[in-house]
């Protein structure tokens, strides 16, 4: 990754462009094909990351998701997701988003691999790249990331509202109730730098609506009244695992 970046990113990188994204999109290779320590391949990430912020570029890293593969050791495809991610977790602040696919589960839990609904491509076979279905839960985590990693400095809304990746704070105004949808914490940007804010001016109480399956602040609706502010986080406890909830 790092020893590529002059090559590649660094190519192709414009001081007058709208936008500068560099992604990274896992370290399958890195911790398979050449055996890598988990431990090393996220040194490898950060060194990569640096270079990018050092040029200009927002960067994104994506979580690992299941692998059949063995890697170093010995070790299943699946143990050495487990490590690499809880590693990038804990640096996530490094970085300016943290994309994370393995929340899905079709993808990203233990022996997903194995499933052939998802996974198996002509190329490579079952276990190692997505078919389109497997694509569809990817391309979800990748969107949202370089949909928010630009994040707007603030959404005024006075009706219903739909949340989006590229929320930051939701300025909520008017006379009537107003119900703000929340997007999938899944697909949520879990960094410690990452959170919306709802900022309710309007003169009747807000409510945020979790999808199903999801909490916000600890229910299904959570409560804003005239006057008040509440900021969130989408949570995902165990990276390698389904589900994330917006906290407080």
């Amino acid at each position: 990754m790092a020893a590529g970046y002059d090559d590649r990113e660094a190519t192709v990188y414009h001081p007058k462009a709208a936008r500068n994204i560099a992604y990274n999109g896992g370290v399958t290779n890195s911790l398979i094909n050449f055996q890598e320590a988990p431990q090393d391949a996220l040194q490898d990430l950060l060194a990569w990351n640096k270079k990018a912020h050092d040029q200009g570029y927002k960067t994104i890293a994506a979580t690992m998701t299941s692998r059949c593969q063995t890697g170093i050791d010995g070790q299943s495809g699946d143990a050495l997701k487990k490590q690499f991610n809880a590693l990038l977790v804990a640096n996530s602040d490094q970085f300016d988003w943290i994309a994370n696919p393995t929340a899905f589960a079709e993808i990203g839990a233990d022996g997903a691999c194995n499933d052939t609904n998802y996974f198996g491509d002509a190329y490579a076979g079952v276990g190692t790249h997505f078919n389109d279905a497997g694509q569809q839960f990817y391309v979800a985590a990748e969107r949202s990331a370089f949909e928010g990693v630009y994040a707007r400095p603030q959404t005024i809304v006075s009706s219903n509202y739909v949340q989006t990746a590229a929320d930051q704070l939701v300025l909520i105004q008017g006379d009537s109730p107003v119900t703000v949808a929340m997007m999938d914490a899944r697909i949520g940007n879990f960094s410690s730098k990452a959170k919306v804010c709802f900022q309710n001016d309007s003169s009747k109480t807000a409510t945020l609506q979790a999808i199903p399956g999801e909490l916000v602040g600890g229910s299904a609706t959570y409560q804003i009244n005239p006057g008040s502010v509440s900021c969130f986080h989408p949570y995902v406890e165990d990276p390698a695992q389904a589900g994330a909830n917006w906290l407080p």
